[in-house]
């Protein structure tokens, strides 16, 4: 949301375009049987707006910091499950 406020949607269009990317994402990750990975890329053009934002993504480690969110998750989860 902030991002898109940033590049100057108003609130109403931000939460309209980010829920109709994460349904889209998720009805073709639901209705395919090939992995998350594959069909990222075939949906990403060399040199396309997705690869330049992949790009940032990975230059900014983003696969090492979801792996250190879901293990801090987890470990907080079984202190949880222990209380």
């Amino acid at each position: 949301m902030n991002a898109a406020k940033e590049l100057g949607f108003d609130l109403k269009t931000s939460k309209t375009l980010i829920a109709q990317t994460i349904e889209g994402s998720f009805t073709l990750l639901e209705k395919s049987q090939e992995s998350p990975e594959t069909l990222r890329q075939k949906v990403t053009s060399k040199g396309g707006t997705t690869a330049a934002a992949i790009d940032v993504f990975m230059s900014n480690k983003i696969k090492e910091i979801f792996v250190k969110a879901l293990k801090a998750a987890e470990k907080r989860a079984q202190e949880l499950s222990k209380s």
